[in-house]
């Protein structure tokens, strides 16, 4: 209770509706939403993931988000999400069919 006037708390529950439904991380797109809030990110090749253009999800969170902080600066961002296992059998195969690249083996 001492904090509660100097502090708010914004909890986005779900950020993909779609991909809550379909039991995955990424839009229907194969873009995941969490790797796209910074899309102008470093790109590191040997990497698994890499920042991704930003996407309807993450557009969406972000103007929310600078309508209730207008200077833009936020004093922490705690990301408590969950996902499947389904990156090697589902995510990665989309992503890779996505960019025109072989599946991997």
């Amino acid at each position: 209770a001492a904090f509660s006037t100097t502090f708010n708390i914004v909890v986005a529950p779900c950020v993909s509706p779609w991909a809550y439904e379909h039991i995955q991380r990424w839009n229907p797109l194969a873009v995941d939403p969490n790797r796209s809030f910074n899309p102008h990110g470093p790109r590191v090749e040997c990497r698994p993931f890499n920042p991704e253009p930003a996407t309807e999800e993450s557009r969406a969170l972000l103007q929310y988000l600078g309508k209730l902080k207008p200077n833009g600066k936020w004093t922490m961002h705690i990301d408590c999400h969950e996902t499947t296992d389904s990156d090697a059998t589902e995510f990665t195969p989309a992503r890779n069919a996505r960019d025109g690249r072989p599946p991997e083996i």
